[in-house]
């Protein structure tokens, strides 16, 4: 399911994204190996064996909240995890996204704010952009998102 959603996002920006750069020596960097699969996880949970399966998707997070990210790669990373119980018998299933965004890409505030422009609350908006997709062409469009206090 991830996997096409992936390549077409990636297809649609070919350029260098703002979320595509490294820090090396104290200055960002474009990263010459961006591979933008290396930053989504797509994952199910095994089955639950009790009402919600929240105890399976928080050992998951806390192993990977754990995990200390590749500092030479992109700091950023995307799951999408499957398999959480339904809410009430004969629901659909669940399943929750988790971004990681290291502190010295987004402080909390700017992550807050550069989601919030990447989502939409109309159930007609087809497609938006990401937030891993913008461009440093895109970058005036988030200069109210990372300087705004």
């Amino acid at each position: 399911m991830l996997n096409w959603f992936v390549i077409y996002v990636a297809k649609i920006f070919s350029q260098p994204p703002l979320f595509g750069q490294v820090l090396y020596k104290h200055f960002w960097c474009d990263d010459k190996e961006f591979d933008i699969e290396y930053h989504f996880h797509h994952i199910a949970l095994p089955k639950y064996n009790h009402v919600s399966g929240t105890k399976e998707l928080f050992a998951y997070l806390s192993h990977e909240h754990s995990r200390t990210m590749n500092k030479d790669r992109p700091l950023w990373e995307f799951h999408l995890i499957e398999g959480i119980a339904p809410v009430c018998e004969g629901a659909p299933e669940r399943f929750a996204i988790w971004l990681k965004i290291h502190h010295s890409v987004a402080d909390g505030i700017a992550a807050i704010r550069l989601l919030q422009r990447s989502l939409s609350t109309d159930k007609n908006a087809l497609l938006t952009t990401p937030f891993w997709a913008f461009t440093l062409e895109r970058h005036k469009q988030l200069d109210g998102i990372f300087t705004y206090l």
